[in-house]
């Protein structure tokens, strides 16, 4: 099976050093403008510089694998994946810079630990991490990439539980508060979220693009936490009241029951009930994974044996949206949704349209595992996990959906008012936050890339 790279580290193999030891640039005086007079003598003889800090010594054998990385990392970055084909290669890479990473040695600690993301090797990701900031635990940088590793692989729990226990070192820092933020945000912990943001201050000399992140995530909050109050709310009385739809989804991870928003949503959850129903999510798959937002999964064209492409299956018509309602529901962390297909978000003439095709949503279903608020308007929400949460880190693409069922519904008949099929069946996915840019026209590449594996010796 082939996976999209893994998102690049933040820092580059060639300034691990630098970042691994908690190492600082040394910057001098010499040259700066001074008021005091100079005498004769310092006309003549130059101030000493001061002495740069010694970088730790990397033995000639550590350089030789950086350089045999570098030449892999260049590779794959043409190439766009890590295929199953890439694996050996990259093991037997590993399996030379694990002895210089088990001396602590910095620059293979790095580069372990992105052969280990190339490979999702998560145990080892962590461990090595771990060894990191054994070696320095003020390691602001390792730190924050830590902390966004987990919550990438959507083990929000861990991140969070990592930041309360190196609160020390976390707090007061904007580069490692903002991916534990955005881990309370997943776990709708939006208050707790607000409160340790509310409590960062932003030095002067604050790198501008942290600054912007802290500045943009503090604007959020601020919009999301009347949306969370005012969701909270609504959720009390649902299981105060105790009577909304209930379906079970039994994944190959475990599984998940989902509580159905049937007073804000009654059409889309009429037609999730009749699909659960009528046996049509069995056996499909969670074919689809979009970083930061959520999976998508239910499509008949999951299926093993399956021909057609997953997310264009159609069940023979169309659910009109309800997501205009002035009542519905927020797309936060844990919620479901009917997927539908996209379009640009400006028309032939130049004006902003929706990002969704009108009324095009099927029996595909999204799961978010963040909150979305770019989907408000855009997509209904017609649910929320309310069991077996837990399990949605662990879910990928082809992790199936062995079986789901109802568990209770109210006491009347559901009926589904059907919107027209659509000329063709485009594919149905969850939005990203930020409109994906056009992909530059490809031009032939020349020269082929070497492959990882070794060639057989002639």
């Amino acid at each position: 099976m082939v996976r999209p790279v893994s998102r690049p580290l933040s820092f580059s193999l060639s300034a691990s050093l630098l970042v691994l030891t908690g190492s600082q640039l040394v910057q001098t005086s010499w040259g700066q403008a001074s008021d005091t007079p100079l005498t004769p003598g310092e006309l003549t003889t130059p101030p000493a510089r001061p002495a740069p800090a010694a970088a730790p010594t990397v033995p000639p054998e550590i350089q030789a694998l950086k350089l045999e990385l570098d030449e892999v990392e260049r590779y794959l970055r043409r190439k766009g994946t890590v295929s199953k084909d890439d694996r050996p290669a990259l093991t037997k890479i590993l399996d030379k810079v694990r002895p210089y990473a088990q001396t602590k040695q910095p620059l293979a600690l790095a580069m372990q630990v992105q052969i280990a993301t190339w490979l999702e090797d998560h145990a080892l990701v962590d461990a090595t991490y771990g060894e990191i900031l054994a070696l320095n635990p003020a390691n602001e940088i390792a730190l924050s990439q830590w902390f966004s590793a987990l919550n990438r692989r959507g083990d929000f729990e861990r991140c969070v539980a990592e930041a309360l226990t190196r609160n020390a070192q976390v707090a007061g820092s904007p580069r490692t508060t903002v991916p534990v933020v955005e881990a309370f945000l997943s776990l709708n912990r939006i208050p707790e979220a607000k409160l340790r943001l509310d409590a960062l201050t932003l030095a002067p000399t604050e790198r501008p693009d942290v600054s912007s992140r802290v500045n943009a995530l503090k604007t959020r909050l601020d919009a999301l936490l009347p949306l969370w109050q005012a969701e909270d709310t609504l959720r009390q009385a649902d299981e105060k009241a105790g009577n909304l739809p209930r379906v079970e989804l039994v994944t190959s991870k475990g599984a998940i029951v989902v509580e159905l928003f049937e007073d804000q949503a009654p059409n889309s959850v009429a037609a999730f009930l009749g699909f659960t129903e009528g046996g049509l999510y069995n056996g499909t798959s969670f074919h689809k994974r979009v970083p930061n937002v959520g999976l998508v999964g239910g499509d008949p064209n999951s299926k093993a044996g399956s021909t057609g492409r997953p997310g264009a299956g159609t069940p023979g018509y169309r659910i009109a949206d309800e997501a205009g309602r002035t009542d519905r529901r927020m797309a936060l962390a844990g919620t479901i949704g009917l997927a539908k297909a996209e379009q640009s978000p400006v028309g032939p003439d130049g004006t902003p349209t929706s990002r969704t095709v009108k009324d095009s949503a099927g029996q595909t279903f999204f799961v978010l595992t963040a909150p979305s608020e770019h989907l408000h308007g855009e997509c209904t929400i017609i649910g929320r996990v309310v069991e077996g949460l837990e399990y949605l880190s662990m879910l990928h693409p082809n992790d199936r959906i062995e079986s789901a069922k109802v568990l209770r519904k109210r006491e009347h008949e559901y009926t589904v008012t059907k919107a027209p099929e659509l000329p063709t069946a485009p594919e149905l996915t969850v939005l990203s936050a930020t409109p994906a840019a056009p992909r530059p026209q490809a031009t032939p590449n020349v020269i082929q890339p070497a492959p990882l594996a070794t060639p057989p010796s002639r």
